[in-house]
């Protein structure tokens, strides 16, 4: 399920494979044989363990079923008919997996109460994903009665278990206030936690923080690193203060090559200022060679979006066109 994200205002402008020893070549030789499209001899050997009810086997099996790797063939009904039979053995991850297919509609037909029921298996023996999944699954009323105050005990559970995601909502329900009690401290404690998981909102958000020096000493080199990690993950809101950090010089060395970097990100991304900042690089050629024509790919496209300083421009240049003629 995708993740459900909570709001921080920030104050900133512009798989486990079983290992393969055989028992024995008879087995796999007559076990093997219930699906006649394996025919690799480890992957008859992992087969026949799982046929015998051997749990790890039985994952092996369906993540491989999965991926269609190992010597099976791509499946992902036969794969969850593994996943099932070692979700029933007590397996917190074939139960998580078997909730996700569920939610899908992967190899079974879709059905929200029995990803629901899985997942709150899985939750109930300390997995930190499907203990994340069961609180979504409480805040949307999926598969369960809405319960958003369930919700939050199982972000809070799923955050001790070291989930950076479940972790940032945590930090997010702390600085907003929302279900549990305002608490900057925490919810920095909580933050940092989650960007140390590698989480980009995290670090986003964090960054803005380290920037102004609202709760933590200002920082602005480490708000630059933080912004700079996240933008490499795909952040636009990153991507863009990180270029305007490295075009003033903003508490970091001025970098044209990296203003024109993260502008760049940014605009490939669909950010309209940024497409329109592209705009003005190849113009004056900011860290980049001159290129008019570059430039004007850049302005028009930004006008064909609405963008009204690149509206001004494409404007000025066609009246300047039909003076001259």
């Amino acid at each position: 399920m995708r993740t459900l994200r909570l709001i921080i205002f920030l104050f900133i402008a512009a798989a486990v494979f079983a290992p393969l020893f055989p028992d024995t070549c008879r087995a796999a030789d007559s076990e093997g044989k219930s699906d006649a499209r394996v025919s690799d001899m480890g992957a008859k050997i992992l087969l026949s363990r799982a046929e015998r009810g051997d749990t790890d086997s039985k994952l092996s099996v369906a993540l491989s079923y999965a991926q269609g790797k190992k010597g099976f063939p791509k499946d992902m009904a036969e794969a969850m008919k593994w996943f099932l039979s070692a979700a029933e053995d007590g397996n917190a991850y074939a139960q998580n997996f078997a909730a996700a297919a569920y939610a899908k509609g992967d190899g079974v037909k879709k059905d929200e109460r029995l990803a629901a029921q899985w997942w709150l298996k899985a939750a109930q023996l300390g997995y930190p994903e499907a203990m994340f999944n069961m609180a979504a699954c409480c805040s949307k009323g999926f598969g369960v009665k809405k319960d958003y105050r369930a919700a939050v005990d199982w972000w809070l559970k799923a955050a001790d278990g070291g989930h950076p995601e479940a972790q940032f909502n945590v930090a997010a329900l702390y600085i907003n206030g929302s279900y549990l009690e305002k608490s900057l401290k925490k919810g920095l404690f909580w933050l940092e936690k989650s960007a140390e998981g590698g989480n980009s909102d995290a670090k986003t958000a964090l960054a803005g923080y380290c920037y102004h020096g609202v709760g933590l000493p200002m920082d602005k080199g480490r708000a630059a690193r933080l912004w700079g990690e996240a933008a490499e993950a795909g952040d636009v809101f990153a991507q863009k203060n990180a270029a305007l950090m490295y075009l003033r010089g903003d508490g970091v060395p001025a970098d044209k090559k990296k203003f024109v970097k993260y502008t760049s990100m940014a605009a490939a991304a669909g950010d309209l200022d940024s497409i329109f900042n592209m705009g003005v690089i190849f113009e004056n050629g900011d860290g980049v060679q001159k290129d008019a024509e570059r430039a004007w790919d850049f302005y028009r496209k930004a006008a064909a979006r609405g963008h009204s300083l690149a509206l001004k421009k494409v404007d000025g240049a066609k009246k300047n066109e039909g003076s001259s003629e």
